[in-house]
């Protein structure tokens, strides 16, 4: 249960159950007034975007304006007020507490407000990072925050959120997170924020492959070219444009199956399967690091896969990553391959075809 007699900075009103009033002068009596104006404004875009995609107006609407009502506690009372609660803190949560307002903000909606509708709960409880599988509700508050930003100026990513805005909300919810990605505009990703790039990121990223054209050699070399790659490649890895353009050269000519990685038809890596028998592949790949931590290797790997077993039947696939790269380790086991400790202590990572 959360009282605001617990913080003695809080100052407290009476209660007229006008949704509207109440928030706005429980945010004025604490010299919030900021924030009354951006959650106003957010309560604004939220009606419009029900209006447009026909659901509940008067839903939304409370939904945005209960969102940030949390913003009159302190970021280290909130992570007092969840560890009392029970609360598992993510990762980023830790280290920016002011994180936890959407979780604070349903206690407050619940027990102070006497918000019950769980659509309207569920809307605040992701409405910074979204989540896997969102609601239509969940999707039209998030919009709503972003588009209504509390920052001066235009929003960067309006123009992208508007026109896909004409296609539909996870169209838009999809091209505002490629873009936080993209753009490396997240201090520290929440676990539900990444949850929700997979998920649209399946649905809409557009990744492609081709096979190796005997001219791409300058194309491998700009993009491979970093010594942060190289330190988890092998030593033959070609590192000059002479080695590239021989590389490219027998990539093209190969019965392996060895693919560039397109991203909006633009190459950003490469994925290859090597035979070493008829069913079973040596699994390699790179992909220039620009495009790192951002969820797209993933599906790179997942889209490769498939492609192998189904279009190919091989039945099966291993790697062998670098002992101290834990992030494509981290990947292989995210996408069910099994661990194996080999007899000469060499580890590698197996998936068979179900």
């Amino acid at each position: 249960m959360i009282d605001f007699m617990d913080f003695n900075y809080i100052k407290a009103i009476e209660l007229s159950h006008d949704l509207q009033s109440d928030i706005s002068e429980l945010f004025d009596i604490n010299h919030k007034t900021t924030t009354k104006q951006h959650v106003l404004s957010v309560a604004q875009t939220s009606r419009k975007l029900a209006q447009r995609f026909n659901l509940d107006e008067n839903l939304c609407y409370q939904s945005a304006l209960l969102h940030d009502i949390s913003a009159i506690i302190k970021s280290d009372d909130m992570k007092k007020l969840a560890l009392k609660n029970g609360y598992i803190l993510d990762k980023a949560e830790e280290k920016y507490p002011f994180l936890l307002h959407q979780i604070v903000s349903i206690w407050i909606a619940q027990d102070i407000f006497q918000i019950q509708d769980e659509r309207i709960l569920n809307a605040i409880a992701c409405h910074t990072t979204l989540k896997a599988n969102p609601s239509l509700y969940d999707m039209v508050l998030f919009l709503a925050d972003k588009i209504s930003w509390d920052q001066k100026g235009i929003p960067p990513y309006l123009p992208q959120i508007g026109k896909a805005l004409e296609i539909s909300l996870e169209k838009a919810c999809y091209e505002y997170i490629r873009y936080l990605f993209e753009n490396h505009q997240l201090l520290f990703p929440h676990r539900k924020m990444k949850e929700a790039r997979d998920f649209f990121y399946q649905k809409y990223l557009p990744i492609t492959f081709r096979c190796w054209h005997q001219d791409d050699g300058e194309l491998f070399y700009k993009h491979s070219h970093s010594d942060e790659l190289y330190q988890y490649m092998n030593d033959d890895f070609p590192k000059t444009l002479e080695e590239c353009e021989k590389t490219v050269k027998i990539l093209s000519q190969s019965n392996d199956e060895a693919k560039v990685i397109l991203l909006d038809e633009e190459m950003i890596g490469c994925i290859a399967g090597f035979y070493e028998s008829d069913n079973k592949v040596k699994l390699a790949y790179w992909l220039d690091v620009q495009y790192w931590n951002q969820g797209i290797m993933s599906l790179v790997l997942e889209k490769f896969i498939q492609w192998l077993f189904v279009e190919k039947n091989v039945q099966y696939i291993y790697a062998k990553p670098f002992q101290d790269n834990i992030a494509s380790k981290r990947l292989l086991e995210k996408s069910h391959f099994q661990k194996y400790i080999c007899h000469d202590q060499t580890i590698l990572y197996m998936r068979k075809k179900d």
